[in-house]
C-alpha cells in the first residue's frame, strides 16, 4: 500500500468548444441572444432559479391587479395602497408572506395613530412635520416592524400631508386599502404553486461539497509534483470561497425549512429539510477540516523555509486525500428525486479502500512521523498537524 503510485485526477468533461448547430439542423451557429433564450426557455420546464424568478413575478403581478380591482369593487377612490400592499406580500416563502403582511398592517396602524395624535395637538408646520417624521423614524426601529419598518414615517407623513382635511376617513381608507392588499397578496402567494425550496437547497448543498472535492483533488495534484510548488496562494484563495459556498448553502438549508411553514404543498413533496440539515452539519465540519489542511500546505510551502515534506510522506498523504474526496462525492444530495451523487464522475482513486484500511494507513504515517530521527521538530509539527486533520477528516466522512 504505501509504495503504489499515485493516481492522477481524470479531469472531467472536454475542454474543447462545442459548436452550436442551426435550430433547423443547418451549419449556421446560433447567436448568443438565441443560445441564452433557448437556455431559459429549457429552466422554465423544470424548477430552476429562473422558473421561480417568472412565477414570483407573475403572482405580484396578478396579486396588484385583483387588489386593484377589489378596491374598485369597494368604491375606494384611485386605489393605491392595496396593489402595493399586494405586491409587498408577495414573498418567496409563504411565511415571510403573512409575516410580512402583518408588519405592514401594523406599521400602517402605528403610522396613523402617531401622525393623528400629534395633528390634533399641533397646527400643519414645518415643526410639526419634522416632529412626526422624527418620531416615526424612531418607532420604526421597532424590531417587530422588520423589513415593514418604513411605512411608519411613509403612513404618518401622507396622513399628515394627504389627509388633513379629514385624518380619519384617510386613516380608514388607508387601514382597509392595506388589509385589503395583504391578504389578497398572502391568498395568491398560498394558492398558487406555494414555493418549497428543498431542491434549490439540496442543489446548493451539493455544489458546495463539489467544491469540497475539487479542491482535495487539486491538491492531490499539487503534492504529485515538485516540493514546494510554484504557486502555493490558490489554496488561501479556494479556502475561502469553500467558506463562501458554505454560507450560501446554509442560507439555502433556512429558506427551505422556512418555505414548508405554512404551505399546504408541505404534505404533498416528499421528504422534509432533517436530511438537510443533517448534511449541512457534517459538510460545515468537512469544510472547516478541509480548510485547515490546505492552510497548514500553503503555510509549508513557504519559498524561504519550506517544510520537509519528502516523496513517502506526500504519496500516502494524497492516496488518503483521494479517499477523503470519494466519501465527499458519496454524501446525499439530501433529496428523494436527487441523482445520487455516488453517480457523479469522480477522480480515479483507492476505490477498492475500506475505511479500516485507511485507519491502518493513518496510524502507519502517525507512527513514522513520531520516530522518524532525522526530521526537524518543525517538521514533525508540520506533519502531525497535517495527520491529525486528515485523520479528523475521515472520521467525520465516516460517520
Amino acid at each position: 500500500m504505501n509504495g503504489d503510485p499515485v493516481p492522477r485526477p481524470a479531469r472531467g468533461g472536454s475542454h474543447r468548444q462545442r459548436r452550436t448547430s442551426h435550430p433547423a439542423g443547418g451549419p449556421y451557429p446560433l447567436s448568443s441572444r438565441a443560445v441564452a433564450a433557448r437556455g431559459w426557455l429549457g429552466a422554465l420546464r423544470r424548477p430552476s432559479p429562473q422558473r421561480t424568478v417568472v412565477l414570483q413575478a407573475a403572482k405580484g403581478g396578478l396579486a396588484a391587479g385583483l387588489a386593484w380591482q377589489a378596491a374598485l369593487v369597494l368604491h375606494i377612490p384611485s386605489p393605491l395602497y392595496a396593489p402595493l400592499a399586494a405586491l409587498l406580500t408577495v414573498y418567496a416563502t409563504v411565511l415571510r408572506s403573512v409575516v410580512a403582511g402583518a408588519q405592514r398592517i401594523l406599521g400602517v396602524l402605528v403610522g396613523i395613530l402617531l401622525a393623528y395624535g400629534l395633528s390634533q395637538l399641533l397646527p400643519l408646520s414645518a415643526i410639526t412635520v419634522a416632529l412626526v417624521v422624527g418620531l416615526a423614524l424612531a418607532v420604526s426601529q421597532w424590531q417587530r416592524l422588520g423589513d415593514q419598518a418604513s411605512q411608519v414615517p411613509v403612513t404618518a407623513l401622507l396622513l399628515l400631508l394627504l389627509g388633513r382635511s379629514d385624518p380619519p376617513r384617510y386613516a380608514l381608507v388607508r387601514v382597509l386599502e392595506t388589509l385589503l392588499g395583504a391578504a389578497i397578496g398572502v391568498a395568491v402567494n398560498v394558492v398558487i404553486a406555494p414555493p418549497v425550496h428543498t431542491r434549490s437547497a439540496a442543489g446548493a448543498l451539493r455544489g458546495a461539497a463539489d467544491s469540497v472535492g475539487e479542491l482535495l483533488g487539486d491538491t492531490v495534484d499539487a503534492l504529485g509534483g515538485r516540493w514546494p510548488p510554484e504557486h502555493r496562494d490558490w489554496w488561501v484563495v479556494r479556502g475561502r470561497e469553500l467558506a463562501t459556498q458554505l454560507a450560501a448553502a446554509r442560507q439555502a438549508v433556512a429558506q427551505a425549512r422556512e418555505s414548508r411553514r405554512l404551505n399546504p404543498r408541505r404534505t404533498v413533496r416528499r421528504g422534509g429539510t432533517g436530511d438537510l440539515e443533517r448534511i449541512l452539519d457534517q459538510l460545515e465540519h468537512v469544510t472547516v477540516l478541509t480548510r485547515a489542511i490546505v492552510r497548514v500546505l500553503h503555510d509549508a510551502a513557504d519559498e524561504d523555509h519550506p517544510a520537509a515534506l519528502d516523496e513517502a510522506f506526500r504519496r500516502p498523504f494524497a492516496r488518503l486525500l483521494l479517499y477523503a474526496q470519494q466519501r465527499i462525492n458519496q454524501l446525499p444530495a439530501g433529496e428523494p428525486d436527487h441523482q445520487h451523487p455516488g453517480t457523479r464522475e469522480t477522480q480515479a482513486g483507492p476505490q477498492e479502500w475500506t475505511d479500516a484500511d485507511c485507519r491502518r494507513e493513518l496510524d502507519r504515517m502517525a507512527r513514522e512521523v513520531t520516530s522518524s530521527p532525522g526530521l526537524d521538530p518543525g517538521d514533525v509539527v508540520v506533519q502531525t498537524s497535517l495527520v491529525g486533520q486528515l485523520d479528523r477528516l475521515l472520521a467525520q466522512l465516516m460517520t
